[in-house]
């Protein structure tokens, strides 16, 4: 797992594509998800990008998120909000409605650290993204299980607020391994 800390640039960014996006109409977060979910896409774009890994942006369609450098293969970024950081034991999400019509052949995580005792609902609240790792679709659906509202983990006391399916972290490719084989797809 790669720890980042996020800059002001970095909100300023994500913010004003979030304002720029409608909020999604099954989001049980409203426009707080699309700031969540923008900012996880800033860091994971720049990084990528630092790293000389070629994507095309295709957020406009809703199989995925990016295409890679060789233009055939797909990313989707799924991040999370959390208020403590980010443990390998921890668990990674693609919401269910997402997973029925979502079919990239990538999903990478990440995850966004915040203070919980700051009162402001704004993107001010985020310090640190966590670059979890990356796993294939196919891996993904071998792995992963299923949450239902109402389930609980014991572990921990989670409760989804909507169904989902979740694979752990651990299970996922670590970042450097993701750039040295996302980098064979550059043209």
């Amino acid at each position: 797992m790669l720890e980042i800390k996020i800059t002001n640039e970095d909100r300023k960014l994500a913010a004003r594509r979030a304002n720029n996006m409608p909020e999604w109409r099954l989001s049980m977060r409203g426009h707080e998800a699309n700031v969540v979910g923008i900012l996880g896409e800033v860091i994971a774009e720049n990084w990528l990008t630092k790293n000389n890994i070629v994507i095309y942006d295709e957020r406009n369609l809703t199989t995925h998120d990016y295409k890679l450098g060789d233009r055939k293969n797909t990313f989707e970024i799924k991040t999370k909000d959390r208020t403590v950081p980010m443990q390998m034991s921890y668990e990674c999400t693609v919401p269910d409605y997402n997973h029925s019509h979502q079919d990239p052949d990538f999903y990478l995580f990440i995850s966004l650290e915040r203070d919980a005792s700051n009162p402001q609902n704004d993107i001010t609240r985020f310090h640190t993204a966590y670059i979890v790792g990356a796993i294939s679709r196919k891996k993904f659906n071998e792995k992963k299980r299923s949450w239902k509202i109402g389930d609980e983990d014991r572990s921990n006391r989670w409760k989804p607020s909507m169904d989902c399916w979740n694979v752990y972290a651990k299970d996922l490719g670590p970042p450097k391994t993701v750039i040295k084989h996302w980098s064979k797809f550059n043209p």
